[in-house]
């Protein structure tokens, strides 16, 4: 449990951590799935429009994700929406997406960090007026997606979508709902 008090959950755009997160996706996705482009996880243009929440322990980039948002006064063509999935807020809020969450540890320790970054990335959402995050995962990711979204005190929903993307994996989605509720500004709720 010591280990876990060392690990820092913040959001950032400090171009050194950034780089170091940006290379950390890229060999943990390489890893786990050896047919992806070489390239996979590098930066790419969506992380110009985007927000990040990193696990920082002991000075190293432990782990992070990326929360990209869209709305009527910054339309943004979500990851997943560029894999033909279809998504809005049905009550007119801005809508997001979790993409390229990536957490290098021993497996023991990767729920506790991934946890950390959900909810990082649910209170940057909730201050942006966001009600519903939507991300596409494999099966066991949508199972730890479930468990964080009961930790992070939202609901979650596995939709029916379920679809191979560009890059050959079988993706479902899902979404947090009722971020504004749990994480929202007094006056956002008002």
């Amino acid at each position: 449990m010591e280990n876990q008090a060392q690990s820092h959950f913040l959001e950032t755009r400090d171009r050194s951590l950034l780089l170091r997160y940006f290379e950390l996706r890229n060999r943990v996705f390489r890893l786990s799935n050896s047919y992806l482009p070489e390239d996979f996880g590098k930066e790419d243009p969506t992380d110009s429009v985007s927000f990040f929440a990193l696990a920082v322990r002991d000075g190293v980039v432990a782990g992070g994700a990326r929360l990209t948002i869209s709305s009527a006064s910054r339309p943004v063509l979500l990851p997943l929406e560029q894999q033909l999935f279809t998504v809005e807020d049905p009550d007119g809020h801005p809508y997001a997406e979790i993409s390229r969450m990536a957490v290098d540890m021993h497996p023991s320790e990767r729920a506790v960090l991934s946890l950390g970054i959900s909810r990082k990335l649910c209170e940057i959402a909730g201050r942006e007026g966001v009600n519903i995050i939507y991300s596409i995962c494999p099966e066991n990711s949508a199972r730890l997606n479930r468990i964080n979204a009961r930790k992070c005190g939202v609901e979650f929903r596995l939709h029916r979508q379920r679809r191979a993307t560009g890059y050959g994996l079988e993706m479902s989605l899902c979404s947090f709902r009722g971020v504004l509720r749990a994480y929202g500004s007094h006056q956002e709720a008002a």
